[in-house]
């Protein structure tokens, strides 16, 4: 996505900006206002809320989308305000050219949901079937051979293939999912190959949910400054004490109507680590399973450095709000001398 420009207007800032060869209208609230069958804010980027269609047959609810590429889009329950996994359908093309010079043992590498990889091999031109069940000939014209090839994965039980009307073929996965998305070839120029995609304006969830709420997850990141202990100047106000060592032990924050956040600790010398705060507490009755939980509280964390060998930051990639009140710190100061 490119942006173009933005300009605000009272509470709104409206942003104007290329997507995929197309001019987009943002409105972005600044109000931050809660929605009120949930008593709390959805932050999805891109938010949409939606009602759904609901089969009984097949257990699922379609939802259309104003999204052209569905992958990493979120769900929300407008009810509940609980997440719903979106059973996504993952596809990919294959185009054939100059069909007389694609080599024996091209191969076209499609990979499954669970990263396995399934290979289809090019064999000598001609008209009889492959000696393979994973084989296909190149024979007569690119749409022959495109037909060809439709036929060696639409007989696979993990793929199926639209029979192209020309020298494109869809392939289609037979598990739904949006991971392990690679498709490739060994001939780049001639089985030219687009990875997998979930794409469409609709998606789908399993269960009967009337209405939810659809968009992208962002990464929220603050980071604090660098702490120091401050004591009165000479000539008024605060100033910070550099000498001597202050060895902070834990950082401790208060929060307030919060569902999720993280707190990354990152040391010198030593591997970065996160602590998360998800909002459920054992054995509290407001902590009800695929319910989200927005509690107050204070969350404490370990540090356990010099305040000039770390650095902590706070981020969320949810759709749950987090508000933090204040942070505290607690640690040990050393001087081996005193100003004068």
């Amino acid at each position: 996505m490119q942006i173009i420009s933005a300009f605000s207007y009272e509470s709104n800032i409206y942003v104007i900006a290329n997507e995929r060869q197309k001019a987009n209208l943002y409105k972005i609230d600044l109000r931050n206002l809660e929605n009120s069958d949930l008593n709390m804010q959805i932050h999805l980027d891109q938010r949409a809320k939606l009602n759904g269609s609901y089969s009984a047959g097949t257990g699922l609810t379609t939802f259309t989308t104003p999204y052209p590429v569905n992958a990493g889009l979120i769900c929300v329950d407008a009810a509940t305000g609980s997440d719903i996994s979106i059973v996504a359908t993952a596809s990919c093309t294959i185009t054939v050219t100059d069909y007389a010079n694609i080599a024996v043992g091209k191969t076209i590498v499609l990979t499954k949901q669970d990263g396995t990889t399934i290979t289809f091999t090019s064999e000598s031109a001609g008209g009889t079937s492959p000696s393979s069940t994973l084989g296909w000939r190149p024979n007569t014209s690119n749409n022959v051979t495109a037909d060809n090839i439709y036929t060696a994965i639409n007989a696979h039980a993990d793929f199926t293939a639209t029979n192209p009307a020309a020298n494109v073929i869809t392939v289609t996965r037979v598990v739904k999912g949006t991971t392990n998305l690679a498709a490739t070839s060994t001939d780049s120029v001639r089985l030219a190959m687009t990875a997998f995609q979930a794409t469409g304006t609709t998606v789908t969830t399993t269960g009967n949910v009337a209405s939810a709420y659809l968009g992208f997850n962002f990464t929220s990141l603050y980071t604090l400054s660098t702490q120091y202990l401050r004591e009165p100047g000479k000539v008024g106000g605060l100033v910070s004490l550099t000498a001597g060592r202050l060895q902070v032990r834990t950082m401790s924050f208060d929060y307030a109507d919060t569902g999720f956040f993280q707190v990354v600790v990152s040391h010198d010398n030593r591997d970065d680590k996160t602590y998360t705060f998800n909002g459920y507490i054992i054995d509290s009755s407001s902590s009800l399973i695929e319910r989200p939980v927005l509690t107050n509280g204070t969350f404490r964390v370990p540090i356990q450095a010099r305040n000039t060998d770390h650095t902590v930051s706070i981020k969320s990639s949810s759709y749950l709000p987090v508000n933090l009140v204040s942070a505290e710190m607690e640690g040990f100061y050393y001087r081996r001398s005193s100003r004068v």
